[in-house]
C-alpha cells in the first residue's frame, strides 16, 4: 500500500472513522509553515502521520483528541505530528504503530513497536504511488 492507499483507507466522513471492520487508518496532517501571503498561496505540502490500529475505539479516540488543535496533555498535543528522526523520545505506546510522511519525495517512515530492537523501529519505504 502506498501513500494514496493510506489516504484512501483513512478517508471516512469528516471527523469519523470508517464503519468497516478495520484495520483503521487515522490521518493527522498539518500544512507546512507559511510565512507570508505568497507561501499560503503556493504551499501544498503537508506533514502527515497515519496512525494504524485494529481497534475502532482507539481510532475514534485519536480523532476526538485531534479534533481541536488546543487539546493538550502535560503541555503537549496528545497526537502531534511526530517526525521519527527528531521525536523518538516523545513517541509513546498510544502513538504506535504509525507511518510518517514529510510531504514530498518517495520516502515514508514506519514506526512500529517501542520494544523492537533499535534497528527495527524505523523502516523506510522507498516506493510511492501517485
Amino acid at each position: 500500500m502506498g501513500l494514496d492507499g493510506l489516504r484512501k483507507a483513512s478517508a471516512g466522513a469528516a471527523g469519523s472513522v470508517k464503519t468497516n471492520d478495520g484495520p483503521y487508518v487515522v490521518l493527522i496532517e498539518h500544512l507546512y509553515p507559511c510565512f507570508d501571503f505568497e507561501d499560503r498561496m503556493n504551499e501544498n505540502r503537508y506533514y502527515q502521520n497515519f496512525y494504524l490500529t485494529t481497534d475502532k475505539i482507539k481510532a475514534e479516540r485519536i480523532l476526538e483528541e485531534t479534533d481541536s488543535l488546543y487539546i493538550f496533555k502535560g503541555g503537549e498535543k496528545l497526537y502531534p505530528i511526530l517526525e521519527p528522526r527528531f521525536s523518538m523520545g516523545r513517541i509513546e505506546e498510544h502513538h504506535l504503530p504509525y507511518i510518517y510522511y514529510h510531504g514530498e519525495g518517495n520516502m515514508m517512515q514506519i514506526v512500529q513497536n517501542r520494544k523492537a530492537p533499535e534497528s527495527e523501529k524505523v523502516r523506510l519505504v522507498l516506493e510511492r504511488t501517485y
